[in-house]
């Protein structure tokens, strides 16, 4: 009976894991945590930063880190963009009190029972989004690429001003021979693309008023910087 029945698992989780969408399985880099009650949790505002993250295997085990702690457990999933957290073990050790609070939220979206739905969508950069919707009326937003902890990243490369802008934001850099300059939301989206011109300036003037990152690549590397759009 035994041999009978080992094959059929066998099938039965290989079919499983061909349901889901492969690119599920990956490092994803955790950018936002959103409230249904309109609270806002991002992750670059951090300071010192933190490079919070999560890990989804193919076995549906995840691992990854908050703000100084790891974590680890298991989804089961019900169907292809929807799954249920069946456990979950944590360290504990203390990071600070604004990190713990974030940790709080952040660990929690993974309490054992958490019933969520995920979807993932790929941006003109080809850098992906995940977005995994449940727990305490909460949404996280991830990218497969963690731009704010990139190893040539360097907030002195190049300067921005005025910021606050309203219209035109120039560019000033000694060092960094810019190239390409992206334009990203604070939930990491792409929201403008244009190569480096010798204005050294670039029109944000259709930018709705809020707070932008904008990314400046070199051929040795990349910095980012923080600006207002008003």
């Amino acid at each position: 009976m035994l041999k009978f029945l080992l094959p059929i698992a066998i099938l039965t989780f290989s079919l499983q894991c061909k349901a889901q969408d492969p690119d599920l399985f990956q490092t994803w880099y955790l950018y936002s945590i959103e409230f249904e009650n309109g609270d806002f949790i991002n992750v670059a505002n951090f300071d010192p930063s933190i490079f919070p993250d999560l890990v989804i295997e193919e076995t549906f085990d995840f691992n990854g880190q908050g703000a100084c702690n790891t974590f680890e457990g298991n989804f089961n999933f019900d169907s292809p963009d929807s799954f249920e957290v069946m456990s979950l073990t944590n360290s504990t050790d203390s990071c600070g009190f604004y990190e713990d609070m974030f940790e709080d939220d952040y660990f929690g979206f993974f309490y054992p029972g958490t019933y969520m739905i995920s979807n993932i969508e790929t941006g003109k950069d080809e850098i992906q989004t995940l977005t995994l919707h449940g727990g305490p009326f909460t949404t996280l937003t991830f990218r497969n690429e963690q731009i704010f902890a990139n190893p040539d990243f360097n907030i002195n490369a190049f300067s921005i001003y005025p910021n606050p802008t309203t219209d035109l934001l120039s560019i000033s850099s000694e060092n960094l021979i810019i190239e390409q300059i992206y334009i990203y939301s604070l939930l990491g989206e792409l929201i403008l693309e244009q190569k480096y011109s010798e204005t050294h300036s670039i029109d944000v003037s259709s930018l709705s008023e809020g707070i932008y990152f904008l990314e400046a690549r070199s051929i040795n590397g990349r910095s980012i910087q923080k600006f207002i759009k008003k």
